[in-house]
């Protein structure tokens, strides 16, 4: 913290087990001392940087060590920040690789129980996105194109969307005017297929 305090920056060896923990402590230390750039740095290798929690979580072929750092990382921010902290969000919203979680669940468990804040906010997040998905799916229709009689999934309550592009005949069809037909039997919910939409 005093090195960068006089020289505007730190460093965190990369052969270092503990990056994300080192990089979470300065992050409170930054909050806890009201050294703005510090925090916001942190945040930023933290969240949004090439190396961050966001960019190694989404990726299966982390190391146990890599996720047991990000965890204990993930741990100090929750223990140590206030509860509409901007970094709580943001780890929240790591892409976690499901394979990865899959293949370390025992840690990722232990993690959970120790840290039910964040299970909370996830658990949140995602209903969230889980509704928004459900409101967005309401508002598509399926058609079948008359030419080629390929289905067609579009937002049919949209007053600008009048005309569609089949994407099997390249033909463009004013929907609204009655020239293509809308299948008898509208899908009931897509939420098999929300994973793709998340």
């Amino acid at each position: 913290m005093l090195d960068f305090c006089y020289t505007e920056q730190y460093f965190v060896y990369s052969q270092n087990s503990k990056q994300f923990l080192i990089h979470a402590q300065m992050y409170t230390m930054a909050d806890k001392y009201g050294i703005t750039r510090l925090k916001s740095c942190t945040g930023h290798n933290l969240s949004r940087g090439a190396h961050s929690i966001c960019k190694i979580a989404s990726k299966a072929s982390t190391s146990v060590a890599d996720l047991n750092d990000m965890l204990a990382a993930i741990s100090h921010i929750y223990r140590n920040t206030q509860e509409n902290d901007a970094l709580r969000m943001a780890v929240v919203r790591c892409p976690w690789d499901s394979d990865l979680l899959q293949k370390h669940k025992e840690e990722w468990t232990s993690f959970l129980v120790d840290t039910p804040e964040y299970a909370c906010d996830m658990t949140l997040y995602c209903n969230e996105k889980l509704e928004r998905y459900e409101v967005f799916n309401e508002q598509l229709t399926e058609f079948v194109c008359p030419g080629c009689k390929e289905e067609c999934i579009i937002s049919a309550s949209d007053p600008q969307n009048r005309v569609y592009t089949c994407v099997a005949c390249f033909e463009t069809y004013d929907w609204k005017s009655g020239n293509c037909c809308v299948p008898s039997e509208q899908p009931g919910s897509r939420s098999d297929d929300c994973e793709y939409w998340l």
